[in-house]
């Protein structure tokens, strides 16, 4: 008897089915040290996929790397994943399961009294064949999504069960499409976050969420490091709030949410930020009003604090040899980097002015021994008697004693050469001159004597006896 494919399929993963327990418990990671997928290893705590099979960080059966993380993925098979209270992890599909008549199903199972936070990030299906190829999510019977069926789809899509299950079902797509990658997260009524990257749901969303009930998500970061939340959402106005404070109490507040609002963003001046979901006993379970979702992102460290390759420094920064600092052509400016000054600008210190040149009488200018070219913004050493200059330069020549002009008046070449002073007139010359102006006085002098004997002998001669 001849089997048909979707037959043949069903066996085959009839055969393979196996429930497994989750270990691959991070999503991000901010260790450094650990080896990637393919290098040697001894132990699973050598490697970022926390498992070393046969001497080599690998993935374990059921899972496949994930290029994106780096961590190792659920793929195939129906799995039940058991994780605890901040426990997150990766679901991706891949071309193993992309078969229209194959189903796969994840199942997430936390500890009592925590829920299930799933966010699909990227979706790609074949949108003409959407009742054969599609992801849903699920909370028992209760669909929190899909089936969805979209492609190129990179807008996050958030869901968060009121239990602590939540399933994944996937049909396989076929061809070029990609199926789709999600995230989960295992967290309790008082969740701490850590993650550097991440992202919040409500209990029961995007359905509605529990009434007399308070949730909180405190996000932290390394000291010097702070935190931008983005949230939207729908909660019975005036009754239902949330709260978002800057650092790890209910003191500073910085905004209160209650009613609907759309995307709207904040930053921590710390590296804590508290989020808080307060309900009341009326009848927030209407599915008129969802709860909210959000997602955050930490961002480095100040001015001057240490960094590593992971971190992103803020306010314009940049990571340089462990600490966060301005690029070499920048001077920090009390809040960010600022290109440095040219030659002749206005300057309070060294730092402000452009490399090599300094801040001399509050204006940035080349050292004693340099001149300023302007065609590459750059001090170049002066020049000596004899070599070629450029007169529309200013202080090109070594001394003051020396100017640029032209060799001869029949050329077109500019040279440094002596200037012509007082100091430097030859002294042969000088008593020449002496000598001569002299000599002409004595000759007025001689003249006007020979005039003055003249007259009184013609006055003699004149004079009757």
């Amino acid at each position: 008897m001849e089997l048909k494919m979707g037959t043949l399929l069903f066996i085959v993963l009839c055969v393979l089915k196996f429930k497994v327990s989750e270990t691959h418990t991070k999503c991000f990671t901010q260790e450094t040290g650990k080896k990637m997928y393919g290098n040697s290893c001894s132990d699973n705590t050598q490697c970022l996929t926390e498992y070393c099979d046969y001497r080599t960080c690998s993935c374990p059966f059921g899972s496949v790397l994930d290029s994106k993380t780096g961590f190792c993925v659920r793929t195939t098979g129906d799995n039940m994943i058991m994780a605890s209270n901040g426990d997150c992890g990766y679901i991706v599909s891949t071309r193993e399961v992309n078969l229209y008549t194959v189903v796969v199903q994840w199942d997430i199972i936390g500890d009592t009294d925590t829920y299930v936070t799933l966010v699909i990030l990227e979706v790609n299906m074949d949108t003409f064949y959407c009742s054969y190829n599609y992801v849903e999510v699920l909370e028992g019977s209760t669909t929190l999504r899909g089936p969805l069926c979209t492609s190129n789809d990179y807008t996050a899509k958030y869901q968060a069960s009121k239990s602590s299950r939540l399933t994944v079902k996937y049909r396989g797509t076929y061809g070029s499409y990609q199926g789709f990658r999600a995230v989960y997260f295992i967290r309790n009524n008082s969740a701490v976050l850590t993650e550097p990257t991440g992202y919040i749901a409500s209990p029961g969303y995007p359905l509605n969420y529990k009434a007399n009930s308070k949730y909180s998500w405190l996000i932290t970061a390394r000291p010097g490091q702070v935190i931008t939340l983005s949230t939207t959402g729908s909660t019975q106005y005036l009754y239902d709030y949330v709260y978002i404070y800057d650092g790890q109490y209910e003191f500073n507040r910085l905004k209160s949410h209650t009613g609907q609002w759309s995307l709207q963003s904040l930053t921590s001046s710390s590296n804590y930020m508290l989020v808080v979901l307060s309900t009341t006993y009326s009848w927030s379970s209407s599915s008129s009003y969802y709860g909210f979702s959000g997602s955050y992102q930490v961002y480095g460290v100040l001015y001057g604090e240490s960094c590593n390759i992971t971190d992103t420094c803020i306010q314009g920064l940049t990571c340089l040899g462990g600490v966060c600092g301005c690029l070499a052509s920048q001077y920090y400016d009390k809040t960010t980097c600022t290109s440095r000054l040219s030659a002749g600008a206005f300057c309070y210190g060294q730092d402000f002015c452009a490399q090599s040149l300094v801040c001399s009488g509050s204006y940035c200018r080349c050292q004693d021994s340099q001149y300023y070219d302007k065609s590459s913004m750059t001090c170049k050493q002066t020049l000596n008697v004899g070599e070629l200059c450029d007169p529309t330069i200013e202080d090109m020549c070594a001394s003051r004693d020396f100017v640029c002009r032209r060799q001869t008046l029949n050329t077109t070449m500019y040279t440094c050469q002596q200037a012509c002073t007082s100091e430097s007139i030859d002294k042969k010359t000088f008593i020449a001159l002496i000598v001569v102006a002299a000599a002409g006085w004595a000759v007025a002098i001689v003249a006007v004597v020979s005039v003055i004997i003249l007259c009184l002998r013609n006055q003699k001669r004149s004079v009757p006896y």
